[in-house]
Order: C-alpha cells, then structure tokens, then sequence
C-alpha cells in the first residue's frame, strides 16, 4: 500500500490555494495538507470517538469525541486536485502583486462579487464584535491582529475604531484586495513562528476560519503566543448547538467539503481552556443577514432549485434584496478569552 501522507491532498478554497502554491515550492502548512488518517479531538485531545451522523456534503465520516462531545471529521477523505501550470503560476503571482486588475483573472474575484454584496450588513456584525471586545479592554489604541482577515473587511472596521491593525490570510487574491483597495497591513501568508515577535498584539480575532483548519490546536497555539498577557482572544465559528440541526441533521448548511470540526459553545470554552485561555464571555451573536444572502445560502441548500431562483428574481425585482434582518439561529459562537498575565 502506498503512503498516501506523501501526497498533500486539500479540499475547499483555502486549501486548494494552498497546495497549487505548494507544488510550486512555496507552503501554507496553516491550512495544512489533510490525509485519510484518524484525527485526535482539538478540544481535549483524545483519540475516541463515534460515527454521529452522515452527512453527504462533509469530507468524511462526521464523528463525535466520547470524552467531551466535540463533533469533527475523522478520518478525511482524499480528494484529489488537479493544477495547470499556469493555474500555478497566477498563484504564485497573486501572492506578490499589487495590481488589482490581476485579481479579475482568477476565480476569487467572484467570491469578491457576493462579498461586497453583503459589505453593509458585515459592517454592523463587526461592529457589534468590536463592541464587545471593548467592553473588555476600555479603549481601542492597541494593537490587534486577524488571523484569517479574508478581504479584509472586518480589519477595516476595526481600523476606523482606533486599532493598530495587522492580518494574516494565505488567500493572494483576498490579502491583495485588503492591501491594495483598503490600505490594509495584511500579510499574504500563514501566521508562522517567526512573522511576528512574540506577545505584539493586545488582541487576536479570527472569525470562522478554525472549522476549516486540520490542526486547530497547533494554530491557536501561535495565536497565544503573539498574544500579550493580558490580551483577547474573540474566536468565531460556526455552531451546531442549534434547534436547526435536529431537523436538517447531515444535510445542516455547515456540514460542507471544506468544514473539519463543528464546534459548541461548551467545546469551544474547552478548547480554549486547554491552551490556559481563561473565558471571559460566551454567546450566539445575533447577525444582521440581507434577503439575498437568505435566499440564496439558505434557499439554494433546503429548496428546491427553480424556487430559489424565482425568489432570487423576485427580490431583486421588488428591490427588497439589500433587506437586512436581525436574525439568531443559534448556528454561530463567539467566545472571548483572555491570555493570564502571568
């Protein structure tokens, strides 16, 4: 039998951005290559655990830790990807431009599209974040890094509320729209020992990367120690602790090829708590979403596809697309630790 480990197999956007790069020589071990093998518990570190569910859409067997009820998948099935060389060589080039004209030419600049869409009510789920983690911390005149800042959005706001800011995303597509359309100092790489010294930042955000990490432990172990003592860690991710799960079970929106682990907010304290992060709040925030997110990321995943596409056409048509509604499915968690001062 061969040794698959040898050949890095990725699934999802990020971690196919990943292994193009790789093979050129250049590696994002931050969204790391994912094998067929086991996967041991991130939120206690045991290797015990039972099928739960299936579900069709995730990147293998759904299983839950018996020792502290963690949910992840384990083992992961290999995908395999196929890159042209220039596939390649545009990635590798994204990673060093700053001409956002290159952008257009890849597929990230869709994702951009939809993104932008939906810019106004980010804005005031960030803030609502931001908020938050002021309340924790008095003022915003420090310093605060985003691991996984995306196009940036998020960093913008924290930005324009008085913070120093820095990210990391391996995304080249999405680390130079934040650079060179938002102004942002977004680093187009992982977040490795060495990019930053030790104890630089007040505060560390990450908001729904860890379900697509394959060592969530080890990156939150680089996280704690850019951390000051002191400082706040505010981690977002998507929830199964939420009534929608009893219904759609396996067929449930966060069960897709490029989600591992499906945390609670009991987990995810747990899992903080074992890197000595003490938890200072836990919540389900409540998130401002348009019509036509709901539509088409709820819609297109629970109805049918001609009526989504006429509810699509009909709200647009009637101008009510760009509708924001506060809505709480229970299917986020946000969870503030703090870093002990000594």
């Amino acid at each position: 039998m061969t040794d698959q480990t040898k050949t890095p197999v990725l699934s999802g956007s990020r971690l196919k951005a990943g292994r193009a790069l790789a093979r050129k020589g250049f590696s994002w071990d931050h969204w790391r290559f994912v094998t067929p093998e086991r996967v041991s518990c991130a939120a206690c570190g045991a290797d015990d655990a039972d099928p739960f569910f299936d579900a069709p859409l995730a990147p293998g067997q759904v299983v839950k830790c018996r020792r502290c009820d963690m949910v992840y998948v384990s083992p992961v099935d290999i995908r395999g990807l196929n890159y042209s060389e220039d596939d390649l060589a545009y990635m590798e080039h994204l990673r060093t431009s700053s001409d956002l004209d290159d952008l257009e030419k890849g597929w990230e600049f869709a994702f951009l599209q939809a993104r932008l869409e939906e810019r106004p009510a980010l804005q005031k789920n960030y803030e609502g974040i931001l908020d938050r983690i002021a309340r924790h911390v008095g003022s915003a005149d420090g310093r605060l890094l985003d691991f996984g800042a995306g196009w940036g959005f998020f960093l913008a706001e924290a930005r324009n509320a008085g913070w120093d800011t820095a990210g990391v995303e391996p995304l080249p597509g999405h680390a130079l729209y934040a650079r060179e359309e938002l102004g942002l100092d977004v680093i187009p790489d992982v977040l490795r020992p060495d990019t930053f010294p030790s104890e630089s930042f007040d505060v560390v955000t990450s908001l729904q990367v860890f379900e697509h990490l394959d060592d969530p432990a080890a990156e939150l172990a680089k996280i704690v120690e850019v951390l000051r003592p002191g400082g706040l860690l505010a981690l977002e991710v998507p929830s199964i602790d939420t009534p929608l799960l009893k219904l759609a079970r396996g067929k449930h929106r966060h069960f897709v090829p490029d989600h591992y682990w499906f945390f609670t907010p009991e987990t995810l304290q747990r899992f903080v708590t074992r890197h000595d992060l003490e938890t200072i709040e836990s919540y389900h925030p409540t998130r401002r979403l348009s019509v036509r997110w709901l539509v088409n990321v709820i819609g297109k995943r629970y109805m049918p596809a001609g009526l989504t596409q006429r509810l699509s056409a009909a709200s647009e048509r009637l101008r009510v697309a760009d509708l924001e509604v506060p809505l709480n499915f229970l299917d986020v968690a946000l969870i503030i630790a703090r870093k002990p001062l000594d």
